[in-house]
């Protein structure tokens, strides 16, 4: 690939790729952008004024340099161009094959294209990638949002093909892989309730209670022994690792304690879920499996 094609994002974190058609569903891309950038992981999609029809080597060069695939498919199939005998969205489809891939089909969809519908299909009789459906723009947020949690734990030690462990998509001020427990571990995942709701009533409010909430989670799971895997100060989530349960365990009770007795700003009180998930870290070509342990922590 040559050089000019070559999107980079500043801190090499894992990049996700979004495919779908725009009119239909801006929404839902949205939404899409919102979950990702929770998990602190970098957004990828284009949309220049060409679309629907960009250049095969603008969508392929951002393909390239996406580590996961992300498909959003409603009812329409998209443009053909010249030379093509099929859409740019079923292209980007077949040119990800080999990225962990999360596909979502919105319904219902009593007006879906033909060529959509076959597409769709094919990859149903294949049987080599799962989809989920949906029905809202809230809704698909929520579950990017959860799958994408998952890929990472699975991923943590690179178990998934084309994702490297974390430390290895570390940024500036990331743990590096000496950092980073190994073998059995526990995985806490958190999400704030309401954000986007609170960022759209309260903007201001809202960026001084995540500063807090920032601050506190930071400071308690390093007391824990645990390490944040995200980069800090982005999104309003948090992917942490413990060497142990137990200590993930107390790490999650005291970080609702600590929210609780925050001094809040006013509208702007945060409620957290947490998730804790445990299993052994696979490195890439093992043919240990990984064990599961899963639970919730709600404030």
């Amino acid at each position: 690939m040559a050089e000019t094609d070559v999107i980079l994002t500043p801190d090499q974190r894992v990049r996700v790729f979004i495919s779908s058609t725009l009119g239909e569903l801006a929404a839902e891309r949205a939404a899409a952008r919102r979950a990702i950038a929770r998990l602190h992981l970098v957004p990828v999609w284009y949309e220049s004024g060409a679309r629907p029809h960009p250049p095969r080597s603008m969508y392929r060069a951002y393909l390239a340099q996406s580590q996961v695939f992300v498909g959003i498919y409603w009812q329409r199939y998209g443009w053909v161009a010249p030379g093509m005998d099929i859409s740019g969205l079923e292209d980007e489809y077949r040119l990800a094959a080999g990225k962990p891939m999360l596909l979502y089909l919105k319904r219902p969809a009593p007006d879906q294209e033909p060529r959509l519908t076959a597409m769709i299909d094919d990859i149903r009789a294949a049987g080599t990638v799962s989809y989920r459906t949906f029905a809202t723009a809230r809704e698909l947020e929520r579950l990017l949002a959860d799958d994408l949690a998952v890929l990472l734990s699975e991923s943590f030690a690179g178990a998934a093909a084309g994702i490297g462990p974390p430390a290895s998509l570390a940024g500036p001020g990331e743990p590096r892989e000496a950092d980073l427990p190994a073998g059995t571990v526990t995985f806490l995942l958190t999400d704030i309730e309401g954000s986007t709701r609170l960022w759209e009533t309260v903007p201001e409010a809202m960026e001084v209670a995540l500063e807090l909430h920032n601050r506190l989670l930071v400071e308690v799971i390093e007391d824990h022994g645990g390490v944040v895997v995200t980069s800090r100060g982005e999104g309003d989530s948090f992917f942490a690792v413990f060497p142990g349960a137990v200590a993930a365990v107390e790490a999650a009770g005291a970080c609702q304690l600590a929210l609780k007795q925050a001094a809040w700003p006013a509208g702007a009180a945060l409620g957290v879920r947490m998730g804790l998930h445990t299993g052994e870290a696979r490195a890439a070509g093992s043919d240990v499996s990984t064990t599961r342990r899963s639970t919730g922590v709600h404030g």
